[in-house]
């Protein structure tokens, strides 16, 4: 039986995390304690992000020492041995493909009756249209129908909710010092690490030049959590629909401030183009009534 690979290349809070979560627990599927791979953008990209590899390190290093310290207490247990398995296999994919390629090859040992294995993560988004065609190529040549999984969020929301997710990184990290994220939002919105991954139009043209229609599935987040749109995804992915609570939300922080409105505004009309680009290629009509998109007002 042929296996599907799924990968979710963004956009970032726009649903991803609540998508892994239901496919881990899906009976038909073969996903592990890793949501976010994140190495092919490493194996073939140049320009693949050296911020998380060295984020990968620092967790590799940090559950060593928990489990050398486990290991003195003779504390050992199977769930710690698994933790430090899975963050060595984290690392080492990024250096090897075949590292990469076993780690979900033992997905499916775990689980050998399932269709579906996935690496959902969003900076896939960012690779260049070559780097994503290389990989999907190179999972094709491992025996897999690849798959891709694109949802996009009204773009102000998604990049303040990204900006609401670095703040409560920060404090775990502990920086308490860090401004609130209402705090120069109309300057932080639009930082590169925001603003690359809210141009959809810069997106969207790379999954439709390497993913044939019927391999790709494009969403938005505003109508993504019912039980049809779900439904519609596990067709897509040929897995049976498994009912599931739609009232649970994941991977969300509190909305204690709100930007004021002029700055809110102002991040509206940076993406301009963002908007202008999905009401021309979903209709202006919808992009109106999900994200509020008025092209009068916004261009005058």
């Amino acid at each position: 039986m042929e296996k599907t690979f799924l990968l979710g290349v963004g956009a970032q809070k726009s649903g991803t995390t609540w998508v892994y979560r239901y496919l881990q627990g899906h009976p038909e599927c073969a996903l592990g304690r890793i949501k976010e791979m994140a190495s092919l953008a490493t194996l073939f990209d140049e320009t693949g992000p050296l911020d998380r590899q060295k984020a990968k390190l620092e967790t590799l290093q940090k559950v060593s020492a928990k489990m050398a310290l486990r290991m003195r207490l003779d504390k050992v247990t199977d769930e710690s041995l698994t933790e430090l398995f899975d963050k060595i296999q984290h690392v080492a994919a990024d250096y090897d493909w075949s590292s990469y390629l076993q780690y979900y090859a033992g997905q499916f040992e775990q689980k050998p009756a399932s269709k579906l294995t996935a690496d959902l993560t969003p900076e896939y988004g960012l690779m260049s249209e070559q780097a994503l065609a290389r990989a999907k190529n190179e999972l094709e040549k491992a025996g897999y129908r690849v798959k891709v999984l694109f949802l996009m969020r009204e773009p102000v929301e998604r990049c303040y909710s990204a900006l609401r997710m670095a703040y409560r990184r920060g404090l775990k990290a502990g920086r308490p010092m860090l401004e609130m994220p209402d705090v120069n939002f109309a300057t932080d919105a639009i930082q590169p690490w925001v603003y690359e991954r809210t141009r959809y139009e810069k997106i969207l043209p790379k999954i439709e030049s390497v993913f044939a229609p019927q391999d790709r599935y494009i969403a938005f987040f505003e109508t993504f959590f019912n039980a049809q749109s779900v439904q519609n995804l596990c067709e897509f992915l040929g897995i049976a629909f498994v009912p599931i609570n739609f009232g649970k939300r994941v991977n969300t922080w509190p909305r204690i401030v709100e930007p004021s409105a002029v700055e809110w505004s102002q991040v509206q009309t940076f993406y301009q183009e963002t908007y202008k680009y999905c009401a021309a290629k979903f209709g202006a009509d919808l992009i109106s009534d999900l994200w509020g998109y008025d092209a009068k007002s916004m261009s005058s």
